[in-house]
């Protein structure tokens, strides 16, 4: 069971603290808000709702980190911008190739046969 993908409704704590997990593997990826949004639930098939709700408590409970993440992001990808209109390059970057290895983990967990839902 240790690599099943808890279900919302039978196991609610479980499930959120897995959505705040992937939300902070994206934040380690320099990833924004709706860069996070988008791969929940390209990857692992979270509701964008839900990983809004989960990403504005950890808002809440971090503030300072959010703050400085914010300006950090907004900077990233402005730099980020820059260099690949210089370069020409549309390539993937490295926060899109994590994505991927993070995808295999996802879709590797299996849902929880007993749910109901």
């Amino acid at each position: 069971m240790a690599n099943q993908v808890p279900c919302l409704h039978c196991h609610p704590d479980r499930f959120i603290r897995m959505v705040q997990h992937m939300i902070e593997r994206c934040l380690l990826l320099n990833m924004s808000r709706e860069d996070c949004i988008a791969a929940l639930r390209e990857h692992a098939n979270i509701d964008p709702v839900i990983t809004i709700t989960v990403w504005e408590e950890l808002r809440k409970e971090n503030t300072s980190f959010f703050e400085s993440y914010d300006i950090h992001a907004v900077s990233s990808s402005e730099h980020d911008s820059i260099i690949s209109s210089i370069s020409g390059d549309s390539g993937p970057n490295e926060a899109e190739s994590e994505l991927r290895k993070e995808n295999k983990i996802w879709s590797d967990q299996e849902e929880i046969s007993s749910c109901q839902y």
